[in-house]
Order: C-alpha cells, then structure tokens, then sequence
C-alpha cells in the first residue's frame, strides 16, 4: 500500500475538483500489478524476495500517465510469479484468493489487480497480458478485463515475460472505465469506432460450439443465441494459434530469465522452474516457425474483423476451477486456449462479466488489430445487453 503518496493524491485531486481543473481520472483509485517500475521501490514481479532488491531508478510510463491524470495509486498487487501463470498461486508471498470462493482460482497472472477491482478496493488497476494475464482473472473475478491492440500501450519500465506477446492491460468495474483509463494510458482518446450506422456483427468460432456442449459456456451459449446479428465460422485454427503462442512465450520467457535460470535455480518455484525448462528445449527452428504462423494468424484475423465485425468466445473454458484442479498441468493449459491467440495476432480483446451457475464468467470480444474504439462500442453493447438479460430474469 502506497499510503503517504495515495493520501497526498487524493488531496491534489480534491483541490482541482474545487478549482474547476479537474482531470480525466482526479478521485479515481488504481491499484497496480507488481510489474511496474516505480521510482524509489523494488519491483518483485511475484519472484523471491532476493531476487527483487534493487530500487528502480525511474517509474513506468503508463504509470506517471495515470497520475498525470490524477489517478490516486493505491500500492502494487499480487501475481504469479515472474507472471508466468495463470492461477494466482504464488509461493512466495502467498495465493489470492477470489472474492467468489476462496477455495477457487482467482485467475493470473493479474490475480491481485483482478481481485482488487472485485472486492472494491480499487475502481481501476493495472496488468499485463501475454497469454490471458488480464482476461482470466476478469473472468474468474468478475470484472472487466481489457487487452488493448499491441505496442498500443507503452511496456518500458514494465518486466518482461515475452516481448513478442506482452500487453499493458486495464481491469475495471465496468467498460467505460476500463476504455476511459485506455484512453489516458494511449495520450488520446479513442476515435468512434466504425460507421455508427452499420449495425455490429458477431461472430464465433464452430470449434466454440464443439466443445462446450455443457458446463458453464451454456451461460455463454444463452447469451449470443439471444444477439441479432450471429454468424458461425470454420477453420479458425485456435488451437493452433494456441501452440504458438506458447512456443514463443516459453522460448522468449526462458531467454529473459536465462541468467536466473544459471544463478538462482534455488529461488525460482518448481512449477516456474518446469515451464521455463520447457522453453529452454524449445529449438529455434520451433520458434522461427511459431513466427511464421504468427504473421499468418494476424492476416488471418485482420480479414475476419472488419471495423463493424466482432469475435465472440467465452473467455476461459470454465468459470473459476477449484485451487485443487489447478495442479495439473493440462488442466492449466486448458485455461488460456482462447485468449492465448489473440496476443499472438495482437488484436484487441476484453472480458466482460457474465453469470454461469452462480459464479463469474467471462465472455471475450475481439476486434480487429487497431480497432479498439470499435471494440470499445461493442463491449458497451454487450454489457448493455447482459444486464438486460439480468433484470428480465430479476423481475
């Protein structure tokens, strides 16, 4: 908890609003993953302590964004460690728990900054994405989880898990703070997105329908078969953008890790520790040709997503799987195989809140590589369209 500074913050904030200069975010508490360089403090990355002793000498840009804008910083947040998992399991310093249930997942590895935003603590607060970091926790939280376009917003000062993949994301209470924290981390706000006249189109994968005949995806299923405007597609090849994805990011992750790897093994958990083994083995003709793909998925993707065209899937397979489950490894596998994909196409993508079965679940929207203002009315829509659905079953 940053105490003195977020007190401070909210003082300066106060005084502008009585000004009549208020700023975009004046009032607006963020709590911040543990993966951004603050001037003046150790950033941990989730690693052991020893690891993680050297203050930073400067803070994040996206960090002094925020509190250019008037944003009152909160402290920094639990994660997986070195961001390299997706269960908010941490040796180190100690499991989230999710506000749900606390004998349930509460996702990663943006666990702590997902949980905040659940519990109230926070309206807003920072993550990073590289396979589904921010839109797991959402969904298994119950809040919005949002991955803008790549390279939309700036990584410097940010740990690296793989920098082919890696996403600056926002997780929210509602979308219009998650895209109106966008707009200040971008330095612009978001221009309207497609022709307001043409009426939006979604679309979901075949493979989607195929594999989640039962379960929580019926909640997801609900929901889009109540949409106007529905098409299925074929051959979207998920799973196999799923495999690259993984490919790059254990190979870059064990490259960026490489000289812990030699020097503090002792330090690093044994489940890290396996993952980044994998990625050592990883061949570079494997990883030249996960590239290859890549570049084919992402003209792929640009040809499916128009402007007015969006993607839908359920965010993770199922809602927040019990912390005993997590433990195997094909069982963790499982959880990012539509997420995954679109940080290897870079496209937009964002979580927002559905029910199934009485716990959270998340369902995912994917816009076009540079389209988040379309995105943006979108997701409005959805949110717009499930809480209708839930004061109709309310009444």
């Amino acid at each position: 908890m940053f105490d003195d500074s977020a007190i401070q913050s909210a003082r300066l904030a106060q005084s502008r609003v009585r000004c009549g200069s208020s700023r975009a975010l004046d009032g607006v508490v963020v709590a911040i993953k543990d993966t951004f360089a603050i001037a003046g403090r150790a950033t941990t990355a989730g690693a052991h302590p020893d690891l993680s002793t050297e203050s930073a000498t400067a803070t994040s840009p996206a960090i002094t964004r925020l509190v250019e804008a008037g944003a009152i910083i909160l402290g920094a947040t639990l994660l997986d460690e070195f961001t390299l998992g997706v269960t908010g399991i941490n040796s180190h310093y100690g499991n989230t728990l999710n506000p749900s249930d606390p004998e349930r997942s509460p996702g990663g590895s943006s666990s702590g900054s997902a949980t905040a935003v659940a519990l109230g603590e926070c309206q807003v607060a920072l993550g990073t994405d590289t396979g589904g970091s921010v839109r797991v926790p959402a969904s298994y939280c119950g809040v919005v989880g949002l991955k803008p376009t790549a390279n939309t917003i700036s990584m410097s000062g940010v740990t690296r898990l793989s920098p082919s993949l890696d996403h600056v994301g926002v997780l929210a209470s509602d979308v219009a703070s998650a895209f109106s924290t966008l707009d200040v981390l971008r330095g612009d706000e978001l221009a309207d997105g497609g022709n307001p006249a043409m009426p939006l189109t979604f679309i979901v994968p075949r493979e989607v329908y195929k594999e989640n005949a039962l379960g929580e995806a019926q909640a997801f299923f609900e929901f889009v078969n109540g949409l106007d405007r529905i098409e299925v597609v074929d051959g979207l090849a998920l799973d196999e953008a799923w495999k690259a994805n993984a490919t790059i990011m254990l190979y870059e992750a064990s490259r960026v890790h490489a000289e812990k790897l030699l020097s503090n093994r002792s330090r690093i958990s044994e489940h890290v520790l396996e993952k980044l083994e994998i990625g050592r083995s990883i061949s570079r003709q494997e990883y030249t040709r996960a590239r290859r793909f890549q570049v084919t998925w992402q003209a792929l993707t640009r040809k499916l997503l128009p402007d007015n065209r969006f993607l839908l899937t359920p965010t993770t397979p199922t809602a927040a799987p019990l912390i005993t489950e997590c433990i195997r490894p094909a069982f963790t596998r499982s959880i990012t195989k539509y997420t995954a994909p679109f940080n290897l196409s870079g496209d937009p993508a964002v979580s927002v809140p559905l029910t199934a079965e009485g716990l959270p679940f998340g369902l995912q929207i994917v816009g076009r590589f540079g389209n988040d203002a379309g995105l943006r009315r979108a997701a409005a829509l959805v949110e717009s369209s499930i809480e209708g659905t839930r004061e109709v079953g309310e009444q």
